[in-house]
């Protein structure tokens, strides 16, 4: 699954990067906890494969979610998920 969905992701993070303008900033280890912690958002993009994976993508105020979970039979479980400031 992940072999079948991985070039998607690599695109998705090379894009992210060149677009992205990090803001230098101090940053606590409770504050970056709670930035992860947080995984509701405004809208919500659900794409799947029945049996095979949900990758669910979530636009947040200043922040996107991206989830990819296995759907096999006795292997439903979070594959990947990725959080990035915007």
């Amino acid at each position: 699954m992940l072999e079948k969905y991985w070039p998607k992701l690599v695109r998705s993070y090379a894009t992210e990067a060149l677009v992205s303008q990090v803001k230098e900033q101090e940053v606590s280890v409770k504050s970056a906890q709670a930035f992860v912690d947080r995984l509701d958002g405004n809208h919500e993009t659900v794409e799947r494969e029945p049996g095979l994976y949900r990758h669910t993508e979530i636009n947040g105020d200043g922040y996107k979610v991206f989830l990819l979970a296995s759907l096999l039979p006795k292997w439903g479980f979070d594959v990947h998920i990725a959080k990035m400031a915007e």
